[in-house]
């Protein structure tokens, strides 16, 4: 190995040293009930809840502009996404919030740019016992 070899990026690691990088590991840390939450929300749920998570997508979507631009439309679709995380806290609690904002992930994420989990997460902190 000569000195700039110590200088230079190495090669990702391969199964087969094709090129292809190694599959990225995470640790996933959910509990059993909620990983299959996770899983169910791929598909769509009853109609009344894949209307709600379908609604909280238009209302979050493109709201980092929003914020920027329009503030007091920010504040507004904002204000109806917390509302809608207190109604589902009411009929159906945390777990049906947590089938809801999975969903809304699933869908979100083929946004572009994407409307994820942690965007509910943040828009329903305090209601239910739920924490951004």
């Amino acid at each position: 190995m000569g000195l700039f070899d110590w200088f230079s990026p190495k090669k990702p690691v391969t199964k087969d040293n094709k090129g292809s990088p190694a599959p990225k590991r995470t640790l996933d840390l959910r509990d059993t009930k909620e990983k299959s939450t996770a899983y169910k929300a791929q598909y769509t749920l009853t109609p009344a809840d894949e209307k709600i998570a379908r609604d909280i997508v238009t209302l979050l979507y493109n709201k980092d502009v929003m914020y920027s631009s329009n503030r007091t439309e920010f504040d507004r679709r904002r204000e109806r996404v917390r509302q809608i995380g207190k109604n589902l806290c009411q009929n159906g609690g945390r777990d049906r919030m947590e089938q809801i904002a999975y969903r809304v992930h699933a869908i979100g994420s083929t946004y572009d740019p994407p409307v994820t989990l942690r965007n509910c997460e943040y828009a329903w902190d305090g209601i239910c016992g739920w924490m951004a």
